[in-house]
């Protein structure tokens, strides 16, 4: 690959230092005020992959003697090593490969893309496409499903994924091959097959567990899952994620094994495992931590509800304008079956990571934790966590905070789904991606992206986080939940030292300090002095952009010239 600078002693230097940005603790902001003050021309040195020394230029130079590599920042601002805390890596890797339709503004664009692709495609393989957005080219949910594929595509099997992933549009040639018994043949557990209520015939919209199915028909071998991976930590070291937490299967950890075998893996990856794989582990005796530096298992990944754009997430009150009367989503665990599964992960050494989108899913999720603790099924040595926390209720949040419980969000999700909250979430959407609420509960946060749902750049997830907006949003335009916002320091805090802390490994990693791992990302322009609200700021954060990304004291970008 050769896409890095391997060094002994790396001194970066001519960067810009912020206590506020590089020493943040997760989830107190408030005490940034007592540190030091920032260094406009600064050095950071990392020997042996940690940060020995950081502070103003000459000072840190004359430690680091004759011998360290310098690496020039031109004036960048440092930051802590950013983390994603919720990446689908083996899906992110692939998708680069599909078929994206995002951004499609109608069904006539997403006609268009699909024949693109299917003139380029042997005869008989499948055409697959991803990153659908039904709430926006098919908002009424009736226009796109299995019989608009038979009529464009009847020659091949297609699929076609929304952009949550959890819910896929098949056309009859895909149905018959995942259900070579007919429509009613047996479907597992947690499969959603919809139906036309006027004939009972399937309409080719599988949901949740089905798409599993679809995903495991159409998975590649593991030399070319090895080689996207490969390929897509290149991309990922450009945008200045320098680990990832991914809720991956056993493919995806074979070749994350492959390539940390072959000394190939430049990315820091914290492993989740479904809970399909709690057995093999169990009886291997292999428990959470489980690795090295660069790869090891985190906690056991479950799922309590749907999501929000496949109208699965499970609420307490029904989704307006669904086109199911009363339809409040699916739970698909209830209080004792996340403690069942938090005593059966503990006594094989996990702690979890559970999915909870709705505010239904959310009460399951903490009602079951606090009766797991409260029967001593409970590791308190190790982290637990919530996925996605998208609308929960406001006693819910204390009582997470009461668990220590991390929340694992993406603050991508809420200029994406505005549109689909704001018409299925009607009267609670003050309660939805309530990311400073949560903080004031004492709720540690830990960002990612959900990529490939959303886009993997954590530049847009800061804006986000900072706006309730996209970058490419209009000058002016309302940003949303301005009341939910937070401020750089803290929106930067959950990227580096929450995530940390969501896998447990925030005394080693997440901040700049001496001793700490020496992940450091520069940007620039400077982040600090770009006011969102105003044109000026706007257009620094529209030309912001990662300048170098180091990982132990490897340059992995920019590539050597």
């Amino acid at each position: 690959m050769g896409a890095w600078i391997e060094t002994g002693d790396l001194l970066i230097e001519g960067v810009r230092i912020d206590p506020q940005l590089g020493g943040l603790e997760p989830g107190n902001a408030e005490a940034a005020g007592s540190r030091p003050s920032p260094v406009e021309d600064g050095a950071i040195w990392i020997a042996g992959g940690r940060i020995r020394a950081i502070g103003p230029r000459d000072a840190i130079a004359s430690l680091a003697g004759r011998g360290a590599v310098r690496f020039d920042g031109q004036g960048a601002l440092a930051l802590p090593g950013l983390w994603d805390s919720h990446l689908h890596l083996g899906a992110w890797a692939m998708a680069r490969s599909r078929v994206d339709l995002r951004g499609c503004r109608d069904l006539d664009e997403v006609a268009s893309r699909l024949r693109a692709r299917d003139a380029t495609l042997a005869p008989g393989a499948w055409l697959v496409a991803v990153a659908l957005e039904r709430h926006r080219v098919d908002p009424g949910g009736a226009g796109l499903d299995g019989r608009l594929l038979d009529r464009l595509f009847p020659h091949r099997p297609v699929a076609v994924f929304t952009h949550d992933l959890h819910s896929v549009v098949v056309n009859r040639r895909a149905f018959e091959l995942l259900a070579p018994g007919g429509p009613d043949a047996a479907w597992p557990q947690g499969a959603v097959v919809q139906k036309d209520p006027r004939t009972g015939e399937p309409t080719g919209v599988l949901q949740e567990r089905a798409v599993g199915m679809v995903d495991s028909m159409i998975a590649p071998g593991l030399p070319e899952l090895t080689q996207q991976i490969a390929q897509a930590q290149v991309e990922l070291a450009r945008l200045g994620i320098t680990g990832v937490q991914t809720p991956d299967g056993p493919d995806e950890f074979a070749a994350l094994s492959v390539l940390r075998q072959r000394g190939a893996l430049r990315l820091r990856v914290r492993f989740l495992p479904p809970v399909s794989m709690l057995d093999t582990l169990k009886s291997a005796r292999i428990r959470q931590g489980f690795g090295d530096e660069w790869l090891a298992l985190g906690q056991v990944k479950a799922f309590a509800d749907g999501s929000l754009g496949s109208l699965t997430a499970a609420l307490f009150e029904p989704y307006a304008h669904s086109q199911w009367p009363s339809h409040r989503g699916q739970l698909l665990m209830d209080a004792g079956a996340v403690a069942t599964l938090a005593a059966e992960a503990a006594r094989a050494g996990f702690s979890l990571a559970i999915h909870a989108i709705g505010d239904r899913a959310c009460r399951a999720v903490v009602d079951g934790l606090e009766r797991a603790r409260s029967e001593g099924a409970w590791l308190p040595t190790l982290a637990y966590r919530m996925e996605h926390v998208q609308l929960i209720r406001p006693e819910d949040m204390r009582r997470l905070a009461a668990l220590g419980v991390v929340a694992s969000m993406q603050p991508v999700h809420a200029p994406s789904d505005r549109p689909a909250v704001e018409r299925h979430w009607v009267g609670r959407t003050s309660r939805a991606y309530a990311w400073r609420s949560l903080r004031r509960s004492g709720v540690v946060l830990a960002f990612g992206s959900d990529a490939p749902v959303e886009t993997a750049d954590p530049l847009d997830g800061l804006f986000a986080a900072l706006t309730g907006q996209w970058r490419s949003d209009a000058p002016g335009s309302s940003g949303w939940h301005q009341d939910e916002t937070l401020s750089l320091a803290e929106a930067v805090a959950a990227y580096t030292a929450g995530a940390a802390a969501a896998v447990g490994e925030q005394e080693v990693r997440g901040t700049l300090r001496p001793g700490m791992a020496g992940d450091v990302v520069l940007v620039s322009p400077d982040l600090r002095e770009a006011d969102p609200a105003t044109p000026e700021g706007l257009q620094a954060w529209r030309r912001a952009r990662v300048v170098a990304t180091i990982v132990g004291g490897q340059v992995v970008y920019p590539p050597p010239a």
